[in-house]
């Protein structure tokens, strides 16, 4: 999409066209998403991505006089390069879903016809009138009253079975009825049926569609996390259900750091810490860790720990499938401001052996209290060597990095930003909200809405 000026007559931002060019305002500013200039003058030449809005010079797209002005054609779609891949396998699956349909369509189709076909060979015309003149028959002198009825019968019948031909409906046979005896019983068990039914199809079905009154990670477009370092969450946990656990907030997952005191005088217990209609993990909480971390996902979501095995000391991992066969890495790590060099190498290596697993997975969250105040998130910059070999163990992962403001604030202290989003996808995170932490944490609570298709 090009961003021209008024100069040329091009057309202005109010237009719909997809891919047509778009006028500046007087005190407008386009930045690159490459280098980062700001473009302000109409004769400026910037290309906007169709898909994620953002801007990029053509300078940085290697784009000639010609090729930039093809852009002004208001039937050209372009996206840039993170985004195209999304979109191709977007377009990918929109076709195959009415392939498939196309094909159960037409399976309908043909039963119909012949189940038609076979009641037009069953059914003896003569035999039915003459049962209908028997009916009118008995009637004595109501003949013509019963004949008007029988009529208005028959044609409120043959209303029905037009009305129901022109509605797209799917109508399901064989199924055997529900043997509940309560009318609500019969309904749940329907829906389970049609939720089975759709999982056995692998329909794709976007959208926040609930099945049995519960969402499912196979429907849904977008997934809600709470992620923050409580520095003791026992003592936080009844405001900390207050302020999320409720219809408004309903976060899919919860991601905890620290959830142990740092004296703790008895060993907290698993049910000490339960949310109705949430799984915890580790599933053998707590563990031997120091700080201890805890991840809630809720159950319709079936989440599944994923058993690394390394050496490293604080770190929870999980699988979540999702839509189209995609497959979501959720983790979540604690390194301690006193980790030795040792730890620090394990750090790194925990993240590569997590990059490199086998199963594959289309989007990976790996949240988390890194404790790494010295790098400059801006500049991806270090001031010593251990927090420079993260950040090109980072890079080296391939994961982009998301906070971009500090999560951290203690009185008389600089604020700093300690806990990390590192996702394999930058556009897979459509929003961070940072909120108030809960009760006297100095760590921010982040709220993300997630992009699962």
């Amino acid at each position: 999409m090009s961003l021209a000026g008024k100069k040329n007559n091009i057309a202005t931002r109010s237009q719909k066209n997809s891919t047509s060019s778009m006028s500046n305002n007087e005190n407008e500013v386009w930045k690159c998403n490459i280098c980062k200039n700001s473009f302000t003058e109409n004769t400026d030449k910037i290309v906007q991505c169709e898909y994620c809005s953002e801007c990029f010079c053509s300078k940085c797209l290697s784009l000639s006089k010609n090729e930039y002005d093809t852009f002004k054609n208001p039937s050209l779609h372009w996206f840039c390069p993170n985004c195209e891949e999304k979109v191709m396998k977007n377009l990918k699956s929109d076709r195959e879903i009415e392939v498939r349909c196309a094909e159960f369509m037409q399976k309908m189709e043909c039963r119909l016809v012949n189940l038609e076909t076979e009641m037009k060979s069953k059914v003896n015309t003569e035999q039915v009138n003459d049962i209908v003149k028997s009916l009118i028959g008995t009637c004595g002198t109501g003949n013509e009253a019963v004949s008007v009825d029988i009529e208005k019968s028959v044609e409120m019948k043959l209303s029905e079975i037009r009305d129901s031909s022109s509605r797209e409906n799917i109508i399901i046979h064989g199924v055997k009825e529900s043997t509940e005896k309560l009318p609500s019983d019969r309904k749940e068990a329907d829906k389970h049926f049609f939720s089975e039914l759709l999982e056995y199809l692998h329909a794709d079905i976007i959208g926040d569609q609930h099945f049995n009154g519960q969402k499912h990670a196979s429907v849904l477009s977008e997934l809600k996390c709470v992620y923050t370092n409580a520095d003791s969450f026992i003592n936080k946990f009844d405001e900390f259900k207050t302020r999320f656990i409720n219809e408004e907030s309903d976060p899919d997952i919860i991601i905890i750091t620290e959830v142990l005191p740092k004296n703790s005088r008895y060993r907290i217990l698993k049910a000490e810490l339960s949310i109705d209609g949430y799984d915890i993990f580790p599933e053998n909480f707590p563990t031997n860790s120091v700080r201890g971390i805890i991840i809630y996902v809720k159950q319709e979501l079936q989440a599944v720990e994923i058993d690394i095995k390394h050496e490293f000391k604080e770190y929870v991992c999980l699988k979540i499938n999702l839509v189209n066969n995609d497959k979501l890495l959720v983790g979540c790590i604690y390194k301690s401001p006193s980790s030795s060099e040792e730890q620090h190498k394990a750090l790194n290596d925990l993240l590569v052996k997590i990059s490199k697993l086998e199963d594959s997975y289309s989007h990976v969250l790996l949240t988390g209290d890194f404790n790494f105040p010295d790098i400059n998130w801006e500049t991806w910059s270090a001031k010593d060597n251990i927090s420079t070999n993260f950040l090109e163990c980072i890079r080296d992962c391939y994961y982009q990095q998301m906070v971009d403001k500090p999560t951290r604030y203690r009185i008389n202290q600089e604020p700093s930003l300690l806990d990390l989003i590192l996702v394999n996808d930058k556009n897979f995170i459509q929003n961070i909200e940072y909120q108030d932490p809960i009760g006297h944490s100095d760590h921010n609570v982040l709220v993300l809405t997630l992009n699962v298709i």
